[in-house]
């Protein structure tokens, strides 16, 4: 900082005084190195994160949490409706009542839940997160990340159908049909194998 000296009332000069801020630089650099590294992990991972003021009720949302919505990207802060909206209905009630729980009791969240697209496309999300409470525990921030399982859901249901379109084959023929597990026990009978070898269902 500069400083005008005086004497006598005339100006005579000037008072230099230096600060080293090297430490608040390093600070700051260190910070800044820190948000690379976050954001370069949610972009490689395809997550969404996003933070919840709840005092303002406001929300703040990286590029892949307007992705993951189907929502076009803003640099403003959301309104928490705007995510809200794009949860499916039968998802919708489960998953504030999990956030309320979370706000009241100051636990983590780990869920599941499905989001409709404007264009009528329905995903699959994975959330976990956190809330951030205030000395007297009342619920200040919560935030957390997102993520797409749709294909991991997808391919569950495809081996449920597969398995119980098998079972309903298996019923449905007259054949003898078993499985057996390596040390030789019935893993597997129906009714015709049970026939033919006189075994009873408690017996196989």
């Amino acid at each position: 900082s500069v400083t005008a000296l005086h004497e006598g009332g005339a100006h005579v000069g000037f008072g230099v005084v230096f600060r080293d801020i090297s430490e608040r630089k390093r600070r700051e650099e260190d910070v800044a190195a820190t948000e690379l590294r976050l954001r370069t992990a949610l972009d490689a991972g395809r997550m969404g994160a996003w933070r919840w003021d709840i005092s303002a009720n406001r929300s703040y949302w990286n590029v892949q949490q307007f992705r993951l919505l189907g929502l076009p990207f803003s640099e403003a802060p959301i309104e928490p409706d705007a995510f809200f909206s794009r949860v499916h209905p039968d998802d919708l009630r489960p998953l504030r009542t999990t956030l309320e729980r979370v706000m009241s009791d100051g636990v983590p969240f780990d869920m599941e839940f499905r989001v409709v697209h404007a264009d009528g496309e329905l995903r699959w999300l994975a959330g976990v997160g956190q809330v951030r409470l205030d000395a007297a525990g009342a619920p200040v921030e919560m935030f957390g990340i997102n993520y797409d399982i749709t294909e991991r859901k997808r391919a569950e249901e495809a081996l449920q159908y597969s398995e119980q379109r098998f079972t309903a084959l298996l019923t449905a023929t007259a054949d003898i049909v078993w499985t057996a597990d390596p040390e030789g026990l019935v893993a597997l009978e129906m009714s015709g194998w049970r026939a033919f070898s006189g075994m009873s269902e408690e017996a196989s």
